[in-house]
């Protein structure tokens, strides 16, 4: 008798442990599936030619994206991108030639902090976070968000200077306009990192408290 309670006990005893694991398999499988959830594409009648050419471009290359909201479209590690946005919202760009900046474009990489500026001077819709880790460029096209970000690395890289940079740029985005296919507008230079996220460092409380110490 007290065999069978115990083989009995357990049975349960599995068949529990069972159901807990496979429930937790299905939420697991639940969460990858909701990252590569994607949603038909809105009715962009409402928006600038610019921003629904990008937006075309997007949807041909990369699929329906991951995710819609009224005022943009994003697509999530599409590619070689960790993200991409295209915004309904139109940026003037003055440099190389006047355009609206529309596509923005992610990937990780880490920004050493005293080239911050130097980035700044290139191109300002070329943006780094430090805390993310990631460097992002924003323009109408992909192919010039490739070029942005080549030319940054290279600024990065001690290669070129800001004003080789961005006189190159201006040739390879005149080249690529009038058909042609420069090398930077082609493909990525450079690998990106996803150890690059830099979350810092919490400061002392004590360092607070000399600092009011001085001020008094």
């Amino acid at each position: 008798m007290k065999r069978k309670i115990i083989i009995v006990s357990l049975l349960t005893i599995s068949a529990i442990g069972l159901f807990y694991g496979l429930n937790h398999l299905r939420a697991a499988n639940e969460t990858d599936s909701d990252q590569d959830k994607t949603v038909n594409m809105p009715d962009l009648k409402s928006w600038p030619a610019a921003s629904q050419k990008a937006a075309k471009e997007m949807e041909s290359k990369y699929g329906k994206p991951n995710g819609v909201t009224s005022d943009m479209l994003e697509w999530n590690n599409n590619g070689i991108w960790l993200k991409t946005i295209v915004y309904k919202k139109e940026m003037i760009h003055n440099f190389p030639q006047l355009h609206t900046d529309v596509l923005e474009q992610w990937v990780n990489y880490s920004v050493p902090l005293n080239n911050y500026d130097e980035l700044a001077f290139y191109n300002g819709s070329v943006t780094a976070n430090r805390t993310n880790g990631t460097i992002s460029s924003r323009c109408n096209n992909e192919a010039i968000n490739l070029l942005s970000l080549n030319l940054a690395y290279d600024i990065l890289n001690n290669s070129k200077t800001v004003a080789q940079a961005r006189i190159q740029h201006g040739k390879d985005e005149l080249d690529f306009t009038n058909g042609k296919k420069p090398q930077y507008t082609q493909y990525m230079h450079f690998i990106g990192d996803k150890t690059a996220p830099d979350p810092d460092k919490t400061l002392d409380p004590e360092m607070f408290e000399d600092t009011d110490a001085e001020e008094m």
